[in-house]
């Protein structure tokens, strides 16, 4: 919009980024991407550029068998339902910790977010972390659809230095473009500590 093409000059190139955001809804399939001129309402021009496949996932909207059911929302898209873990895990430095979240959408979001989990260590501070998208990169915010349940593999690999002892696991979300956190609340509505929801499983590093 800001160079109409009445300011065009004869043997420019000009370059436009575009952005084409589809519907959730949308059917996986391959699509023509198609180029069009218009002189007000009269096509002077047509081009195809190519095609672009669309791949489609499945969707589920029961919420599944959880070990340990736990309940926080974050701002007014998402909520976790709970974890499929053991309660306790106990670790050597180095092995990797692996589970699955389940979170069920209030409401898609306008743009992308990131889901993220932190290990604590006894100072607060993350020993090891996971910032991604979630699904295993599968199910982007931006492709949600209201009250879908998200089941939601995570993993962390533990420092192979790691001292022995006692951490934690939180989780939360993040703006992608802005990386401020989803306001976090607990069952009864009260906001949560840094905007994170703390996950029941004991991490003893042996």
């Amino acid at each position: 919009n800001e160079y109409p093409t009445t300011g065009w000059r004869a043997g420019e190139t000009l370059r436009t980024w575009l952005d084409l955001p589809l519907s959730p809804t949308t059917p996986a399939g391959s699509y023509d991407l198609v180029l069009t001129l218009r002189d007000g309402e009269r096509v002077s021009g047509r081009q195809a550029l190519g095609q672009v496949t669309v791949q489609g996932r499945v969707r589920q909207f029961a919420p599944p068998a959880l070990a340990q059911p736990v309940e926080a929302s974050f701002g007014q898209q998402v909520r976790l339902l709970g974890i499929d873990a053991p309660s306790e895990l106990r670790l050597l430095p180095g092995a990797t910790i692996s589970f699955t979240l389940a979170w069920q959408v209030m409401a898609r979001p306008p743009g992308p977010l990131v889901r993220f989990v932190h290990l604590l260590g006894a100072d607060g501070k993350p020993v090891a972390q996971q910032d991604t998208t979630p699904c295993n990169g599968e199910c982007p915010a931006t492709s949600w659809l209201e009250n879908e349940i998200l089941s939601d593999p995570a993993s962390l690999t533990l420092p192979t230095d790691l001292p022995p002892g006692e951490y934690r696991l939180i989780t939360g979300w993040y703006d992608q473009a802005t990386v401020v956190r989803l306001e976090a609340f607990d069952a009864e509505g009260k906001r949560l500590e840094n905007d994170v929801a703390p996950l029941p499983v004991k991490v003893v590093v042996e």
